[in-house]
């Protein structure tokens, strides 16, 4: 069988699988997961004004329990105070992003467990319709990875 020297070391070895990786490889705790979002800028991005200059826009990305009032509350209520207007629906707060016209920028979020989708809101200096500003990713379990294509006041997802 089993010497002393034997049990301890394994032991150990199981003790530190614990630690490493929260447990979670033996279903017991959480395992943190990583969603890779690319957000790719034409070089005509948010072009605003009389001039049509391009200019950089910013991208949140709220992780949600539920989805609900981020899809019926207004983008600007949204935008203002996501926290208050997304209350126990947010989870963790949200990630900023800037992309510059003509840039690719990637957005790495750390995902909670209790997370059933990932909203995003784009600050466009003009306002279309709702959804060229919002978007929402269903989360399933597996690591999501997407490509935003951002041109002019409207996006597209891969």
């Amino acid at each position: 069988m089993f010497n002393r020297h034997q049990v301890v070391f394994i032991f150990l070895l199981v003790a530190a699988a614990f630690i490493l990786n929260g447990c979670c490889t033996l279903g017991v705790g959480t395992c943190i997961q990583t969603d890779t979002i690319k957000l790719a800028g034409t070089a005509q991005l948010n072009a605003c004004g009389s001039d049509h200059k391009s200019h950089p826009v910013a991208v949140r990305f709220f992780p949600l329990k539920e989805t609900k009032v981020f899809l019926n509350a207004s983008f600007e209520d949204l935008w203002s105070d996501g926290a208050g207007t997304l209350g126990g629906d947010l989870i963790d707060g949200y990630r900023e992003f800037f992309v510059a016209p003509g840039s690719v920028e990637t957005a790495a979020l750390t995902r909670s467990e209790k997370a059933t989708a990932i909203g995003m809101l784009i600050n466009f200096c003009a306002e279309e319709d709702i959804n060229s500003r919002r978007y929402l990713f269903p989360l399933k379990g597996k690591s999501l990875e997407k490509t935003v294509n951002l041109y002019g006041i409207k996006f597209s997802v891969e």
